[in-house]
């Protein structure tokens, strides 16, 4: 157990953009009543009950050092409980936050083998950056994405202030990478990992290792500063991609990174002791 004041609070790793619109979406009129509305249709535990009866739960017993990583992540941000974690053979997906009553999280195997090819500290990271993410609310806000784009139809909600929810909800789903990129570097206080982080799995291990992240002599910097200082049609292009892109855009990933790891000061000194 880590002490209540050595643990990690929100407040040192959760984006500004993040805090500021999660709690504008879960005081919104309406989210209330989408909750209420999955809470009446059982929706939430056949939800829960597809993923735990198609997938495989991971434990001490099959995957010691996963729960390990897990449970240690969990203990350093204070959470309430170490959330279950079930394994899905899905190329396509990576890892992502299920459920709302007692959200729990899926991973890729193909996913989680990257992981484990790039070492403990990473996976401990990317394991500890979603319990982070749960730490704060995300799962609540990713179950009212799923509900307004699955299930809207069947609800009786006033189309206007579903359409405000919608836009915060798309807002913040662009933003809320960001917290999970701080809690990273937070976690294991390794600024060139959390940068490597951001691109694992979208870029071949070859092309990342090529980059030299974080390093002196960034090789991505020079791509981030083309995407800053465009001009003209350039920059027409870089606001089109961020704008509609259902994700946080890489490079403002990379460049919100960069500015926290530059004003946070001592990183090394929230490392907890192994």
């Amino acid at each position: 157990m880590v002490p209540a004041e050595r643990q990690i609070q929100p407040g040192l790793y959760q984006h500004e953009k993040d805090q500021k619109l999660i709690s504008e979406i879960m005081g919104h009129p309406m989210t209330e009543k989408v909750f209420q509305w999955l809470r009446d249709q059982n929706i939430d535990d056949i939800y829960t009950y597809v993923y735990r009866e198609s997938c495989v739960r991971l434990s001490r017993e099959n995957a010691s050092d996963v729960i390990r990583a897990l449970e240690r992540a969990c203990a350093r941000l204070g959470c309430a409980e170490v959330p279950e974690i079930y394994l899905i053979h899905d190329y396509d997906r990576t890892i992502e936050i299920c459920g709302i009553g007692r959200p729990f999280l899926l991973v890729s195997s193909f996913y989680l083998k990257t992981l484990k090819r790039e070492g403990e500290r990473m996976m401990a990271g990317i394991l500890g950056a979603q319990a982070a993410a749960i730490r704060v609310g995300h799962h609540r806000g990713l179950l009212l994405i799923w509900a307004l784009d699955a299930v809207l139809q069947q609800m009786s909600l006033p189309k206007a202030a579903v359409a405000a929810l919608a836009g915060l909800l798309n807002d913040w789903k662009r933003c809320r990478m960001y917290t999970c990129d701080r809690a990273f570097l937070v976690l294991t206080g390794d600024y060139p990992l959390s940068i490597r982080s951001i691109f694992l799995n979208r870029l071949p291990r070859g092309i990342l290792d090529g980059f030299r992240f974080g390093a002196p002599g960034d090789l991505y910097r020079e791509q981030m500063e083309r995407f800053t200082h465009a001009d003209g049609l350039d920059s027409l292009v870089n606001i089109y991609n961020s704008a509609t892109s259902d994700q946080s855009w890489l490079p403002l990933r990379y460049q919100e990174l960069e500015k926290f790891y530059q004003t946070s000061g001592q990183i090394e000194a929230r490392r907890a002791d192994d």
